[in-house]
């Protein structure tokens, strides 16, 4: 429980740990945009001393504090300062938090940016013009364990990361392509539910 302003406040801890690490990894695309948590009753951010008091709190119960908050703690809970030092970090989690919850139109447009990238080396044909919301949906689950690494290996802040990424990228496609030969080609990369499209996702 916390007092702010004569009044008592009475959290469960989990959900404001939950809302804490969920503030600090918003994200604007690929770009970490974390934002200061706000008490649920009156939306009002938290103080500074109630944030240490919540962080010291965690300690004293033996919680398992997430990665993340020790990190802003560490920044004295400044998000300028955090934004700045953790930079690396909020990027890397930025890119994990964007192929989970992003926006499916836009992680489509992600493998497709990914397919071209490759597109001379696999000499693959792309075409995604007229495509549905339902094979967007479908080809983004194909692609999404190649995107991570796509992305990591084009963003993280890391060069060992980046360079092993991209190298784990190029060798898993290539297993991929030789599993589905046709992926990419104009008659599979188009919006025509027939029973052809059906078998090459099954």
């Amino acid at each position: 429980e916390l007092m702010s302003n004569n009044t008592i406040y009475k959290f469960k801890i989990t959900n404001l740990v939950n809302l804490w690490v969920e503030c600090l990894n918003k994200i604007d695309g690929l770009y970490a945009k974390p934002i200061s948590i706000k008490n649920p009753y009156t939306n009002i951010p938290f103080t500074e001393p109630q944030l240490y008091k919540i962080y010291f709190f965690l300690l004293y119960t033996n919680f398992n504090i997430p990665e993340i908050l020790t990190k802003f703690m560490r920044c004295k809970f400044n998000l300028t300062i955090f934004s700045a030092e953790e930079f690396p970090y909020l990027k890397e989690n930025s890119i994990l938090n964007f192929v989970k919850h992003g926006n499916v139109h836009d992680l489509f447009e992600e493998c497709m940016n990914m397919l071209y990238e490759y597109s001379n080396h696999f000499g693959i044909i792309i075409n995604d013009v007229d495509i549905s919301l339902r094979v967007k949906k479908r080809y983004f689950l194909m692609l999404k364990p190649y995107l991570i690494n796509y992305l990591m290996g084009k963003y993280s802040c890391n060069p060992v990361k980046k360079q092993t990424n991209k190298r784990r990228n190029k060798k898993e496609l290539i297993n991929f392509f030789n599993r589905f030969p046709r992926f990419g080609r104009n008659d599979i990369i188009s919006d025509i539910e027939d029973e052809q499209e059906e078998i090459i996702f099954s």
